[in-house]
């Protein structure tokens, strides 16, 4: 036989075991294909705003969503607990950061904020905010642009997502952002976009869709804005579509926006 048919003999062994690879990979990971994209794919509906949206990009882990301007990983709890480490990314100003998120009290007379709620800090995406104790980080949306923050990486969860270069038209780059999450999607249904106010910010805009991730249909509040020339941020609350108007829910996305606090 000569070395070249056994180079190709070998060459075709090598694909074979790739593609068989692959595919137990698939078959243990319990992940539907569209769920991974949403899940680890970037652009969409985590994108904080941005100068250059680009909903049709993918990210490496977490929700859809990134943005110019990355954050340090965030590592915050509600119930002053370690959160996890997903993944560890570059500051904005291309340095290593760790965001070292911290939960404070809990909520009660005296405290302004709901039974069962802590001050969560992230100073890798620079916020607080107020959130149910127990959620910590469980995963890191696109490469590093921000935290999702849940009980146990399922839902209800509060997704925040950061960029030091903000547009200056949120619901234009959340019409933009559509086309690419629906793609993405799994029975993906706007429900509305609509320019809004929120803290006296400039420009702020609220994208309300459904679709199926996990196997659970999922309703989805987006609040991007901008704060300043160098602060943008998107605020994601995802619940049950059939919780939304539940107390848990309906207190956990009040009390989000309510308490949230740019930093840095």
């Amino acid at each position: 036989m000569s070395r070249r048919t056994i180079a190709l003999a070998i060459a075709g062994v090598v694909v074979a075991l790739a593609v068989i690879g692959s595919l137990i990979a698939y078959a243990f990971s319990g992940d539907d294909p569209k769920d991974k994209k949403k899940d680890e794919g970037k652009g969409g509906p985590g994108t904080a705003v941005s100068g250059s949206p680009s909903p049709g990009s993918s990210p490496k882990t977490g929700e859809t969503g990134a943005t110019s301007g990355k954050g340090g990983t965030g590592t915050g709890s509600a119930d002053g607990g370690p959160g996890s480490q997903p993944s560890q990314g570059q500051s904005p100003g291309g340095q290593q950061g760790q965001s070292q998120g911290q939960g404070s009290g809990s909520g009660g007379p005296g405290t302004g904020l709901p039974d069962g709620y802590a001050k969560v800090t992230d100073l890798g995406f620079h916020f607080s905010m107020a959130m149910p104790s127990g959620f910590k980080v469980t995963g890191i949306a696109g490469e590093n642009s921000g935290a999702i923050y849940s009980r146990d990486g399922g839902f209800p969860r509060i997704q925040v997502d950061y960029t030091a270069s903000p547009g200056n038209d949120a619901r234009a780059a959340w019409a933009e952002a559509v086309a690419g999450t629906a793609s993405g999607s799994t029975n993906y249904r706007t429900i509305r976009i609509d320019a809004t106010e929120y803290n006296g910010y400039p420009t702020v805009a609220d994208w309300e869709f459904e679709r199926e991730q996990k196997g659970i249909k999922v309703r989805v509040l987006n609040r991007g804005f901008k704060v300043d020339a160098k602060h943008g941020y998107a605020i994601m609350i995802s619940c049950a579509a059939d919780q939304w108007d539940a107390p848990e829910c309906t207190t956990m996305r009040n009390t989000a926006y309510q308490t949230f606090q740019p930093l840095g």
